[in-house]
Protein backbone atom coordinates (compact mmCIF):
# COMPACT_ATOMS: atom_id res chain seq x y z
CA UNK A 1 0.00 0.00 0.00
CA UNK A 2 1.32 3.15 -1.00
CA UNK A 3 1.74 6.49 1.62
CA UNK A 4 -1.21 8.38 0.75
CA UNK A 5 -3.61 5.54 0.54
CA UNK A 6 -2.61 4.82 3.92
CA UNK A 7 -2.77 8.26 5.42
CA UNK A 8 -6.43 8.45 3.57
CA UNK A 9 -7.43 5.19 5.83
CA UNK A 10 -5.69 6.48 9.02
CA UNK A 11 -7.57 9.61 9.19
CA UNK A 12 -10.91 7.84 8.25
CA UNK A 13 -9.93 5.57 10.94
CA UNK A 14 -9.31 8.56 13.66
CA UNK A 15 -12.22 10.31 12.72
CA UNK A 16 -14.43 7.02 13.01
CA UNK A 17 -12.90 7.54 16.54
CA UNK A 18 -14.96 10.83 16.91
CA UNK A 19 -11.74 13.17 16.13
CA UNK A 20 -11.73 16.26 14.11
CA UNK A 21 -7.45 15.23 13.38
CA UNK A 22 -7.12 17.81 11.27
CA UNK A 23 -3.76 18.92 12.20
CA UNK A 24 -2.88 15.41 12.10
CA UNK A 25 -3.78 15.35 8.44
CA UNK A 26 -2.38 18.16 7.50
CA UNK A 27 1.43 16.51 9.60
CA UNK A 28 0.81 13.48 7.56
CA UNK A 29 0.36 14.74 4.01
CA UNK A 30 3.04 16.91 4.54
CA UNK A 31 4.86 13.95 5.61
CA UNK A 32 3.87 12.46 2.12
CA UNK A 33 4.84 15.06 -0.16
CA UNK A 34 8.31 15.16 1.22
CA UNK A 35 8.80 11.44 1.08
CA UNK A 36 6.43 10.76 -2.28
CA UNK A 37 2.73 10.18 -1.77
CA UNK A 38 3.11 7.43 -4.36
CA UNK A 39 5.91 5.97 -1.91
CA UNK A 40 4.97 2.15 -1.31
CA UNK A 41 5.07 2.11 3.27
CA UNK A 42 7.41 -0.59 3.53
CA UNK A 43 10.32 1.71 1.30
CA UNK A 44 10.17 4.59 3.85
CA UNK A 45 13.56 4.66 5.42
CA UNK A 46 14.77 5.97 8.49
CA UNK A 47 16.94 8.77 7.30
CA UNK A 48 13.43 10.34 5.50
CA UNK A 49 11.73 10.27 8.35
CA UNK A 50 14.51 11.64 10.67
CA UNK A 51 15.00 14.75 7.85
CA UNK A 52 11.53 15.52 8.27
CA UNK A 53 10.94 15.36 11.98
CA UNK A 54 14.22 17.60 12.32
CA UNK A 55 13.22 20.53 9.63
CA UNK A 56 15.11 23.55 10.58
CA UNK A 57 16.14 24.82 13.65
CA UNK A 58 15.54 23.66 17.59
CA UNK A 59 12.93 21.23 18.62
CA UNK A 60 9.65 22.66 19.79
CA UNK A 61 6.07 21.55 20.40
CA UNK A 62 6.00 21.31 16.56
CA UNK A 63 8.68 18.34 16.31
CA UNK A 64 6.64 16.56 19.28
CA UNK A 65 3.31 16.70 17.67
CA UNK A 66 5.11 15.30 14.48
CA UNK A 67 6.89 12.67 16.37
CA UNK A 68 3.63 11.61 18.22
CA UNK A 69 1.56 11.71 14.63
CA UNK A 70 4.09 9.51 12.85
CA UNK A 71 3.93 7.36 15.63
CA UNK A 72 0.87 6.42 15.96
CA UNK A 73 0.34 6.21 12.68
CA UNK A 74 2.87 3.93 11.93
CA UNK A 75 1.18 1.69 15.00
CA UNK A 76 -1.64 1.87 12.79
CA UNK A 77 0.09 0.57 9.80
CA UNK A 78 1.61 -2.24 12.04
CA UNK A 79 -1.65 -2.95 13.29
CA UNK A 80 -3.21 -3.74 9.95
CA UNK A 81 -0.18 -5.25 8.81
CA UNK A 82 0.93 -3.17 5.91
CA UNK A 83 4.40 -2.65 7.76
CA UNK A 84 6.91 -5.05 10.26
CA UNK A 85 6.92 -4.32 13.60
CA UNK A 86 11.52 -4.49 12.89
CA UNK A 87 10.42 -2.07 10.29
CA UNK A 88 8.44 0.77 12.41
CA UNK A 89 11.23 0.62 14.85
CA UNK A 90 13.06 3.70 13.14
CA UNK A 91 11.55 5.85 15.08
CA UNK A 92 13.70 8.01 17.95
CA UNK A 93 13.04 7.50 21.29
CA UNK A 94 11.31 10.33 23.01
CA UNK A 95 14.29 11.94 24.57
CA UNK A 96 16.00 12.47 21.64
CA UNK A 97 17.87 16.23 21.11
CA UNK A 98 19.47 17.28 18.74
Amino acid sequence: MNLNDLVTHYVAFRRTLGERCDSTEQTLRSFGRAIGPRTPISRIRPRAVAKFLVGTGPITRTWHFKYFTLKGFFRFAVSRGHLALKQAMFLPPNGIRR
